[in-house]
């Protein structure tokens, strides 16, 4: 593991064909990733990630509006007095990534179904096992170990794949999120049903976990909290997205 920028840096870009994913870790994660970009190596992943940073790197004003709803949900709960902070987080980031990406929002924030949420971290926990375990663990297929979580997580991709194919069905119409771009780029079902669950993992995880890290070292730092909080009012008649802190 690390956390140094510059190894990093060499591991996603400047060295990444050092970094290969062998075909072991591929059939591993077949059933969360598909051939999706994270099953990819060299000019291929390029290709890919090229095509991803495209709709990354552009944040529309409709991005701003979906993350202060959720962000607004989120606060709702972390007003309890007994709360885990970092569920609220991969919720809010779940329902965010889901409705800026997939065009419709998880809403699990606001509902106590947690279907999608349990069934990839039900597959993520048994794909780093199965990685534990080398050759051996690639004859542990999932459809064994966890059938209802592979049936739920090839349905949802299948239903968000058909609505998306169903918006952009009319030559007119607009992209509204990011797969929408994909099929608009020329990608198929199978590739949009990979990309479901793939860019939910590029976009979830990391955001949430630093989320939760920032949220613990400002609530051991009060005084930095104040000052923020009284920065966030000073500010607020000058931005348009912002909510009462109270």
């Amino acid at each position: 593991m690390t956390d140094d920028p510059e190894n990093i840096k060499a591991i996603q870009e400047t060295q990444f064909p050092e970094f290969a994913k062998s075909e072991e870790q591929h059939k591993i994660f077949q059933t969360i990733f598909g051939d999706a970009i994270f099953g990819m190596n060299g000019e291929q992943w390029r290709a890919e990630a090229a095509l991803y940073r495209v709709h990354l790197s552009h944040i529309r004003n409709s991005n701003l509006s979906i993350t202060e709803k959720h962000v607004i949900s989120s606060f709702l709960l972390l007003d309890n007095d007994a709360v885990d902070a970092v569920d609220v987080f991969d919720r809010l980031q779940l329902d965010v990534v889901t409705e800026v990406f997939l065009g419709e929002s998880a809403n699990s924030l606001t509902s106590n179904q947690q279907q999608f949420r349990t069934a990839m971290e039900t597959l993520q926990k048994i794909a780093c096992l199965r990685q534990l375990l080398g050759k051996v663990g690639v004859w542990l297929h999932d459809k064994y170990l966890a059938p209802q979580a592979v049936e739920y997580i090839q349905d949802y991709q299948k239903t968000m794949a058909e609505k998306a194919f169903s918006r952009m069905s009319d030559p007119e119409a607009s992209p509204i999120c990011f797969i929408d771009d994909l099929i608009r780029r020329g990608k198929n079902r199978r590739d949009i049903m990979n990309a479901v669950t793939s860019t939910l993992s590029a976009g979830k995880d990391p955001s949430a976990t630093t989320l939760a890290f920032a949220f613990y070292e400002i609530a051991k730092r009060p005084h930095v909290f104040a000052k923020m909080k009284a920065e966030v009012q000073e500010q607020r008649h000058r931005v348009k997205y912002t909510t009462d802190l109270g």
